[in-house]
């Protein structure tokens, strides 16, 4: 038998070597494959399968099944003999949707964020984390959706914060951290004014 894979998209499968017991003859291996929606292994070929980078660019999790079948050879007679199956499950890239920058003044609250993504299936955390701690409000780092959020900017200049979030796939016994995107919140500061003698 040949164990089955899961891999994620972009991520290489583990060599597939073919063997048997029989000795004497020749035997070769001839393999085919059913899902053309999986990238980067011919259809079909005689042989092992090398360690391959395999990709997945639809929305949901591909399987493929890769029937083998031996044909042996010996004293000039050849028999096509049981096929076997295994599959390979490569998961999706995770593609986030797009999320808009935002501008606010002092002591206004952003608009909640929430994250998503075109995928269907298995499960997507989000992984953010921000620079500029001259903002406050909000934290430098978190999971999931941004609540609306009041934030405050006690500088003398407009502070731009950027917000990297990293989607984590998970499907199949896999885990799969896909690309980031990022986007930004810029505070205006609060005006300050110098005071007035009076006269």
């Amino acid at each position: 038998t040949v164990a089955d894979q899961a891999i994620c998209h972009g991520s290489a499968i583990t060599a597939v070597n073919f063997s048997s017991d029989l000795s004497g003859g020749d035997i070769t291996y001839t393999w085919r494959r059913t899902n053309s929606n999986i990238g980067g292994l011919d259809m079909s070929d005689t042989g092992n399968i090398p360690a391959t980078v395999l990709t997945n660019t639809t929305n949901t999790a591909q399987v493929d099944t890769i029937t083998v079948t031996p044909v042996y050879t010996n004293n000039e007679k050849t028999c096509t003999d049981e096929s076997i199956t295994f599959t390979i499950t490569v998961n999706p890239k995770v593609v986030m949707d797009t999320v808009a920058d935002q501008a606010i003044c002092h002591g206004s609250a952003i608009t909640a964020v929430n994250f998503t993504t075109p995928i269907t299936d298995g499960s997507v955390v989000y992984n953010w984390s921000r620079d500029n701690d001259s903002i406050s409000g909000l934290a430098m780092s978190g999971t999931g959706n941004i609540a609306a959020a009041t934030l405050t900017n006690t500088t003398n200049t407009a502070q731009t914060t950027t917000i990297t979030v990293t989607p984590v796939y998970a499907n199949n016994g896999k885990t799969c951290t896909d690309e980031t995107i990022t986007f930004t919140i810029t505070v205006y500061p609060k005006v300050v004014m110098d005071t007035v003698a009076d006269q």
